[in-house]
């Protein structure tokens, strides 16, 4: 054989050598498709086999598109997650809305959120009311955290004895709900006036004693003696405790007034007889307090800074007592009659004609409201005003025991 055959031998079996390698890579690929597609096929059929074994899920209808829903049903033994208590957000307290509240010497207490519709409370039972004087609102005064403290007494009949009693009731939700304060030992006088003072606490006076409530032991009635002073010629019954952020001033019934810091260490008495002081109020960094002249017949006004010096600033000779004094929307306001005065320093005062003689005053909520008794054909009501020069009659009322103070409670 010669080498060109034995060339064109080897070169076909090359060929056919590639024809074979070609042919075996093809049939290798094509089975790895034909694997591949029964295995997607058989997929196919586990996941329909699965889908019709198994629940379906219902579907919420939201507009026009059905979503789906699966949820597994909740496992009561597992173990629940638990909550960081720092991370929580404070849940505060629902805090009740102010109030007017009001009183009169004829056992009455009412209160108003808004002063024109007013609730007439019932804070005695009947055998109380028949005692007369001894269950006798003389003042009422608000504290801080909606504290409210109505404080009285007086000289009644008990199993045929004469005795004298001080009592108060005191709230803790602007005049809401109320408890009883009784005095528990026999007393020498009726508690006059409270103020909410030093120390935020409770002040009351009773005679020519000023003390303090103790707050840890309020309703037993526990009077801790903290200022004991008498003024020479005086009755015992003084008019006005006026607190402010200079310190505490009481107010006597011959015109005399004493001072304290901290309701624990008293001055002497301050000024001179010059007629009954029975009314006050703090404001505008005075003191300013009032009442009548020495002959009853008009009307004074007195001021201090800082409750130590004394200056006659306004007298009116006729036209009645300064009935009450309150600080309301920057100024003072004296009620006098048919006249109320207002004041932005306790030195210069404006009057301005009422359209009744009113017996009391406040101011809260934006708005005054006041109390007359009427006369003639006018009935009793309570007003209020937005301005003290147009007043609107709210509520009428046929309860002849009137309301000798007002307060609002924020």
């Amino acid at each position: 054989m010669t080498k060109t055959n034995h060339a064109r031998i080897a070169t076909a079996a090359m060929h056919v050598t590639a024809a074979l390698l070609l042919a075996a890579s093809v049939w290798s690929c094509s089975d790895m498709q034909e694997t591949a597609d029964k295995r997607v096929q058989l997929s196919e059929q586990a996941d329909a086999s699965a889908v019709v074994s198994s629940p379906q899920p219902a579907a919420i209808q939201t507009g026009e598109t059905q979503i789906s829903q699966s949820q597994p049903a909740p496992d009561p033994t597992a173990p629940q997650p638990q909550t960081d208590p720092a991370l929580e957000p404070e849940t505060q307290p629902m805090l009740p809305s102010g109030q007017f509240v009001g009183v009169s010497v004829g056992q009455r207490l009412v209160t108003s959120p808004d002063g024109v519709t007013w609730t007439d409370l019932v804070p005695f039972d009947q055998a109380v009311l028949d005692q007369g004087d001894l269950t006798a609102f003389r003042d009422v005064c608000v504290g801080g955290n909606h504290e409210v403290l109505a404080v009285g007494g007086g000289a009644g009949t008990v199993n045929g004895a004469t005795v004298i009693a001080a009592f108060g009731q005191h709230s803790t939700d602007s005049g809401r709900t109320w408890k009883s304060i009784a005095s528990k030992n026999p007393v020498s006088n009726f508690f006059s006036a409270c103020a909410f003072g030093p120390s935020g606490k409770f002040l009351v006076q009773r005679g020519s004693t000023v003390g303090f409530l103790l707050q840890d032991n309020l309703y037993s009635m526990a009077i801790k003696t903290v200022g004991d002073y008498v003024f020479d010629g005086c009755g015992p019954n003084h008019g006005m405790l006026v607190y402010g952020e200079k310190g505490l001033v009481t107010v006597s019934e011959c015109g005399f007034r004493a001072y304290s810091a901290d309701g624990i260490v008293w001055t002497d008495q301050i000024g001179d007889a010059g007629g009954p002081l029975i009314a006050g109020a703090y404001g505008n960094g005075v003191f300013v307090v009032g009442g009548r002249t020495p002959d009853n017949a008009g009307m004074r006004l007195v001021r201090s800074s800082d409750g130590k010096t004394w200056t006659d600033e306004f007298t009116l000779a006729k036209g009645g007592s300064a009935s009450q004094i309150i600080f309301a929307d920057g100024k003072f306001y004296a009620l006098v009659g048919k006249l109320l005065y207002s004041s932005k320093d306790g030195a210069q005062w404006e009057p301005t004609t009422l359209p009744y003689y009113f017996t009391t005053i406040a101011y809260g909520n934006g708005m005054f409201v006041a109390y007359s008794n009427g006369g003639g054909a006018v009935p009793a009501s309570f007003y209020k005003s937005a301005d003290t020069k147009t007043w609107v009659a709210t509520q009428s009322s046929a309860d002849t025991r009137g309301v000798s103070r007002l307060v609002w409670s924020p």
